[in-house]
């Protein structure tokens, strides 16, 4: 324990000195400089290709069709503007008048008529915006929609995303 102390003793007096202060200063800037540049030249080099670059980050089912790993959209979908889509399937139409809360990230068409296959849990497409429509105050039964469409008013959908679009 004494040499503990006799070594921190010696060590704080050594640091103390201020001639050994400047030096330590010198040497502790180059350093960071070099540390610095090392890191710089490093990352630099190994950087992934830039996805914001290719305006991509969805890589899979789209609004706007199938994205490759490319970032470029094959399969391109042919989508009625007014329409909600899950995947390739058209579930339902909107009017064209609906409101959009930012603060809450959330949607609310004023008038929905939906077709059978439309199901709950699964994300629906409506122009570029990804939507989860869960809760409305209508129960929105599958079986209820056989053979026409059911139409709700004031269909509420969170936005959970925005799809990429080709430029």
């Amino acid at each position: 324990m004494k040499r503990l102390l006799a070594l921190l003793s010696r060590s704080w007096n050594w640091i103390s000195n201020p001639t050994n202060q400047n030096t330590l200063k010198f040497v502790g800037a180059g350093a960071a400089i070099v540390v610095a540049g090392v890191w710089k030249a490093f990352f630099s080099a190994h950087e992934p290709p830039s996805v914001a670059a290719h305006d991509c980050n969805v890589i899979g089912s789209t609004v706007n069709g199938t994205v490759n790993q490319n970032c470029h959209t094959i399969n391109q979908a042919v989508r009625e503007p007014n329409g909600l889509y899950q995947g390739d399937n058209r579930i339902g139409t909107v009017s064209s008048q609906h409101d959009i809360d930012d603060a809450n990230m959330t949607i609310t068409f004023r008038q929905v008529a939906l077709i059978s296959g439309f199901v709950e849990s699964e994300v629906v497409y409506y122009q570029n915006l990804l939507l989860k429509c869960q809760n409305n105050s209508v129960s929105i039964r599958s079986d209820a929609m056989t053979g026409g469409s059911v139409s709700f008013p004031n269909f509420r959908c969170s936005i959970v995303g925005i799809s990429p679009s080709e430029k």
